[in-house]
């Protein structure tokens, strides 16, 4: 899979799915042609990750690529982000949130790229207005509170000013990470002494309170739903890079689907995890 930027768009190219616009689900991804089960569809880095909240402050995860126990060989500090995080870390502890710290990471890029414009070629920002978002007008007051403790970590040489990091930005970042945000669920290997065949599970991070990392994809963040997935999610590498693969086989134009809950839940349950989606799509 390969994809590049042509006039303001991004093109994906893969010889196993297309993209395609979905009504009422954004876009999805189909398979060109017959795939059989067991088929990996897509490997892929993301756009941005975090580990979990306390692995960020005691630093036992790589800030990288979110490696549990270090052992990635990643040169380690505290984040990519280049500014003290504690205020923000503090907050989201108590109000047990996680995706402020994906919005920090995306805040720094844009000042960077806003300060040393010429410099910078991260698509990053770019990318992540590729992807669908919610509508979260009725929350903008509550994600006030969220980046009026952001802002003070950026103080100092890292000051940023209210027009760089605006409401309207920050609320525009957070409604594409709510849909599309993935949860790391990877295996603390330190915290196992070693255990290395503890299964890898995965599953999307739709609550803010889940305890895995956080991760955005520029193309996994397009599959869509079904309580009876014929794609699977794995973090095989145990870090952040995401696999996904058939688990059975796929005709060909058929939608490739992950289920972003846990599918042994009943359907009233199921259905009550889902209905942030319902309705609230819409296109970049």
């Amino acid at each position: 899979m390969s994809s590049v930027f042509r006039g303001g768009k991004l093109e994906l190219v893969s010889d196993l799915f297309r993209v395609l616009t979905v009504p009422g689900m954004g876009r999805g991804l189909f398979a060109v042609h017959d795939l059989p089960a067991r088929t990996i569809v897509l490997h892929e880095s993301p756009l941005v990750s975090t580990p979990p909240v306390s692995k960020v402050r005691n630093l036992s995860w790589c800030a990288t690529c979110c490696s549990p126990g270090i052992a990635c060989g990643h040169d380690q500090v505290r984040s990519d982000v280049d500014v003290d995080l504690t205020p923000l870390l503090d907050y989201c502890e108590a109000k047990n949130f996680k995706w402020p710290l994906l919005i920090a990471k995306l805040a720094s890029r844009h000042l960077r790229r806003q300060r040393h414009q010429e410099e910078q070629h991260d698509e990053t920002l770019a990318r992540m207005k590729f992807l669908c978002s919610v509508d979260l007008e009725a929350r903008a007051h509550h994600l006030e509170e969220q980046r009026q403790v952001m802002m003070k970590c950026f103080t100092g040489a890292h000051a940023a000013s209210a027009s760089d990091l605006s409401i309207e930005w920050y609320v525009d970042t957070y409604s594409r990470i709510q849909p599309n945000a993935f949860r790391l669920d990877l295996i603390d290997t330190q915290a196992l002494q070693g255990d290395y065949h503890a299964v890898l599970r995965a599953m999307l991070a739709r609550q803010e309170g889940d305890q895995g990392g956080s991760a955005v994809y520029t193309v996994a963040s397009l599959i869509n739903h079904s309580c009876a997935p014929n794609v699977d999610v794995s973090f095989a590498g145990n870090d952040h890079d995401i696999t996904l693969r058939t688990n059975q086989d796929v005709r060909a134009n058929e939608q490739l689907t992950i289920s972003y809950i846990d599918g042994s839940l009943d359907a009233h349950e199921r259905a009550r995890q889902l209905a942030m989606y319902g309705g609230y799509w819409t296109r970049p």
